[in-house]
């Protein structure tokens, strides 16, 4: 992030960051931007949880 910003990126406006669930880029979007809004990549949930289901039918 810091990377990002140092290259002129800016947010007016309240930042929407849709990431893959990493705790690591979740701090690293909130410390740069306070009240940026983080939703769960959907894609990524759904393997997660497909991979935590029993193969059975």
């Amino acid at each position: 992030m810091s990377h990002i910003v140092n290259r002129g990126f800016n947010c007016d406006y309240r930042l929407h960051a849709r990431l893959d669930g990493s705790d690591a880029r979740r701090s690293a979007v909130l410390e740069f931007f306070a009240n940026a809004v983080i939703q769960r990549c959907l894609v990524h949930r759904k393997r997660n949880i497909k991979g935590k289901l029993s193969k059975r039918n």
